[in-house]
């Protein structure tokens, strides 16, 4: 917490930071719109032959047809001449559209710009000091319609108000408004993932025979293509017929106003030496509203528009009181004893309505709509309250030890399960003070420790897992109605993870210092929502289902690369972490078949990040089939679809394909490092994150490399299999095989190593003889840069989204952020 120095006179700060940003993750690579056609062509050859038909037959039945199954020629040559019979394009064939129409990206992306002011006060009497701050942040995203503006308060007063009693009091605010456009996921609307997956000849504009643009007769601008035969132009023969991702993005908003208030009080007394009693409290205060605005011209809500109004009131108590003793024995032995109450609850109060039938445009008050489509409200509450105590003991500055103990129940859990008892034990031993190491003069410091012990959680998802749950207004006309979507657990207990750490700090050479770590952590009574069988009416519960054991090495070191006498210094720091996870016990009901969720199987023995995916095998260099390994006990193959090779049996049929583990995402290694220089008032700092091995699933290339619908390709179908004899892993281009062909498997794995240059600072501090004259006490300038450069296996993977190696194919990728920053004190 902040304050000011006893008896100083107030003092104060300013800083500010200007910075702009684009997207830090550059797309995948995609064929361009002649190698499109050309991929397209030979899957609609290769579907003919595969019917029956001859080579040649086949070859220009395709040219024929191309244009036909794929609506568009973006080509300034007739539809039947982009490809020839033989496959080969045509060498007077060019693209009549600029790359702006075919860049679904470019309507939607901007150059982000970010500003930061910070004023500060703080100062001090002789009994009570105080600390003030005011803030201001507008931030425009990368994306258009994504923007974030916040005002912030800050105070913080503390009063000796008796040599026994202080007093104080923390209070923070912020009002916020954000504009978001849809992220994540594959639906229609979300724009990104629509921009990466159209085809590159889809223009984006609508465009006229002659090249001219059409003038939407809405808006008065540039219309867009939205491929439903608008204005006479083709329908896109995918399933975003209709839909125009980036117009919806532009049209649609979603704005959220809200408003953060934070107190924190606390009352100390001192009624004797070395006895503290303090009470702290603590009221968190939240509210929101929320403006959805759905346009009825394209989209979800045509014709009739859709209005959503939500509103959110939160608050979240804290209230804590401790005791704390210290004592000698003597000058060698040393306790500190603390014994604590803490309650903690959370009330959150939502409501949400929505309408459609617009009367007046561009008006989302639900006045302005006729019919409801949905209103619905809830209150959830979630409370814990707690015990805790923790003995201390030190003797002669060289061994520690300590105990805590804490109860807590929750109301997550039945009143049966609700309290559970939690401990922990540690000791350590600095032995740079012990005699014997008296001669070893390099060794600063040099401590071994190590702690053993338990805490829980009961953070399974939601606010009552162990209750079944019902959901009114279900209604059937006027027949009031209600189900219940969720079964409760009585039996659901807290998790309990145990953990046993040893650990050795060191300083060594008055430069090197550093700490490597071992830690075992176990997980009892682990949390899971668990399938269950459909015909009980749910589709899963809420479990406390097996056990599991994280073990790992961390290490952490920082060294003086420099220190020289001229003001030259180089500090070099890394850290690494190796880890290891295994499941060590599931149900009885589950030990045999595990349990299936993903890309994952959990099973005893295993790893919860170890992938579980059919087994791909390649592709058949005879035929150019999809090749899995054949699982034995899937239903029976025909006769044609199962072959030998090598002795391994395999199957063209993705649905008769074994599922076996292979690799996990767990890195070898992950971590960051960092270098700091200064010398005379400039400094640089430069930090890297990095990981090391691991796997992660690659859904976004699978999406990319079927031909099906009009999608995007991505450049890697070049190395598709073409003509018997052919060594590849992309198997011959179809669209009925389109299934086979791209089934999921752990032919989507990646290697998920990464670099990432997460951020460099350059500053310089100037001289105080320099800034006095201009009433400062401190100026300094730098500019910084985040994201600056991303290297990883496959260009627009993104390795660090997730843990577990999974990838959410619309996020928006992070940000390459460039910023100028000034700090200054006076």
């Amino acid at each position: 917490t902040k304050q000011g120095k006893k008896n100083s006179a107030p003092t104060f700060s300013f800083s500010t930071k200007q910075g702009i940003s684009a997207r830090g993750i550059q797309e995948y690579d995609r064929v361009d719109p002649l190698s499109y056609y050309q991929a397209y062509w030979e899957a609609l050859r290769n579907d003919k032959v595969t019917g029956g038909a001859d080579p040649a037959t086949a070859g220009a039945e395709a040219t024929a047809e191309l244009i036909d199954f794929l609506a568009y020629n973006a080509t300034n040559v007739a539809d039947n001449q982009i490809i020839g019979a033989d496959g080969a394009i045509n060498p007077n064939a060019g693209i009549r559209y600029s790359s702006d129409d075919l860049d679904w990206f470019a309507p939607i992306e901007r150059l982000g710009y970010r500003q930061e002011y910070n004023f500060s006060a703080k100062g001090a009497t002789d009994r009570a000091d105080y600390y003030v701050s005011l803030g201001y942040l507008d931030e425009k995203g990368v994306f258009k319609n994504s923007d974030f503006e916040r005002y912030t308060l800050r105070t913080n007063v503390n009063v000796d108000v008796l040599d026994w009693l202080k007093v104080g009091v923390n209070n923070s605010g912020d009002i916020r408004m954000t504009n978001s456009v849809t992220s994540g996921g594959s639906g229609f609307a979300n724009a990104f993932y629509n921009a990466r997956r159209m085809g590159p000849i889809f223009p984006v504009y609508a465009i006229d025979d002659q090249g001219n643009y059409i003038t939407d007769p809405d808006f008065g601008t540039k219309a867009f293509d939205r491929g439903d035969g608008r204005f006479g132009l083709p329908r896109r023969p995918n399933n975003t017929s209709g839909r125009q991702a980036p117009e919806e993005s532009l049209l649609n908003n979603s704005l959220n106003e809200a408003l953060f208030f934070r107190t924190v009080g606390y009352v100390e007394l001192t009624p004797i030496k070395n006895l503290s009693v303090k009470i702290n409290g603590s009221v968190d205060i939240g509210t929101s509203n929320g403006q959805f605005y759905g346009n009825p011209f394209v989209g979800d809500y045509i014709p009739v528009g859709r209005a959503t109004k939500s509103a959110n009131f939160d608050i979240t108590t804290n209230f804590n009181q401790i005791a704390e003793y210290s004592f000698d024995l003597d000058t060698r032995n040393s306790f500190d004893i603390l014994a604590g109450h803490e309650s903690y609850g959370i009330k959150n109060n939502d409501l949400s309505a929505s309408k459609t039938g617009y009367i007046v445009l561009d008006n989302p008050v639900l006045d302005n709509y006729t019919t409801i489509t949905s209103a619905t409200s809830r209150v959830n509450r979630y409370k814990t309250e707690g015990y805790f105590s923790r003995i201390n003991y030190n003797h002669d500055e060289r061994y520690y030890a300590s105990f805590s103990f804490r109860r807590d129940g929750t109301s997550r859990f039945s009143q049966d399960a609700r309290w559970g008892n939690f401990w922990s034990i540690g000791a350590s031993w600095r032995m740079s003070e012990e005699a014997f190491m008296s001669g070893m003069s390099w060794i600063d410091e040099l401590k071994l420790r190590g702690s053993y012990g338990q805490t829980g959680n009961d953070n399974v998802g939601g606010f009552y897992p162990y209750q079944t749950l019902y959901s009114s207004g279900q209604n059937n006309g006027n027949n009031p109605g209600f189900f219940s979507y969720s079964v409760g657990n009585n039996n659901l207990q807290w998790e309990k993870n145990t953990s046993a750490d040893v650990a050795v700090d060191f300083e060594v050479l008055g430069r090197v210092r550093g700490t490597v770590e071992y830690f075992n952590r176990y997980s009892d009574n682990l949390l899971f929502s668990v399938p269950i069988p459909r015909e009980s009416g749910y589709t899963s519960q809420n479990r406390n289902i097996g056990k599991m054991v994280n073990r790992g090495l961390e290490f952490d070191a920082n060294v003086d690369i420099l220190k020289s006498d001229g003001g030259l210094e180089w500090n070099f720091g890394l850290n690494a972490t190796m880890l290891t996870n295994e499941i060590t016990q599931l149900p009885e009901d589950s030990r045999e078949n595990g349990i299936i969720t993903g890309t994952k199987k959990l099973l005893e023995g295993r790893s919860i990040y170890d992938f579980w995916l059919k087994d791909w095998y390649g592709v058949d260099p005879d035929t150019g089939s999809p090749l899995y390994v054949y699982d034995p006990e899937s239903e029976s193959t025909t006769a044609n679809l199962l072959k030998e090779i090598n002795g391994v049996p395999v199957t063209t049929n993705q649905n008769n394909a074994v599922y076996h583990y292979n690799g996990s995402s767990i890195a070898d290694v992950y971590g960051a490092f960092t270098n700091n220089l200064s010398y005379k008032g400039f400094s640089l700092s430069v930090m890297f994150a990095y990981s090391v091995g691991g796997k992660i699933y690659d859904n976004n290339l699978q999406s990319l490399m079927g031909a099906l619908d009009g999608g995007a390709l991505s450049v890697d179908i070049a190395n598709r299999w073409q003509n018997p004899g052919d060594i590849t892993d992309v198997p011959k281009i179809s669209i009925n095989n389109n299934t086979n062909n791209i089934a999921g498997s752990d032919r989507w794995l990646t290697d998920a190593s990464f670099l990432n240059l997460r951020n460099i600072n350059l500053g310089y501090e100037f001289k105080q003889t320099m800034v006095q004259n201009m009433g400062l006490s401190s100026l300094r300038m730098y500019v910084s840069a985040e994201n600056l450069f991303f290297i990883s296996a496959r260009k627009g993977m993104n390795p660090m989204e997730t843990f577990n190696g999974t990838q959410n194919v619309g996020l928006y990728p992070p940000s390459r952020v460039l910023t100028l920053g000034v700090n200054l004190n006076f």
